[in-house]
């Protein structure tokens, strides 16, 4: 007398579904992993911007305003005018 095999279908699923997380998870990873490494060689390829790059990139933004001394409303502490 044989024994007959039973087949639990949600044990199943649930061991699928498992694998498909730590999957998913795994992928996720090893993106993220190539997504920092990328992010570091570029990094340190990439020269340091300058001040004036910084200050010249800002205003072609709009995001800066620069004037000259000159044209300041500041009160010149060195000479009495």
């Amino acid at each position: 007398m044989g024994r007959t095999a039973t087949f639990d279908l949600a044990a199943a699923h649930g061991a699928a579904a498992r694998d498909t997380a730590l999957e998913a998870a795994s992928r996720h990873d090893l993106e993220e992993q190539r997504l920092k490494r990328i992010a570091k060689e570029s990094h340190a390829t990439k020269q340091k911007e300058t001040i004036r790059q910084k200050n010249k990139r800002k205003q072609g933004l709009g995001q800066a305003n620069f004037t000259l001394k000159d044209n300041r409303d500041c009160p010149d502490v060195y000479h009495n005018s």
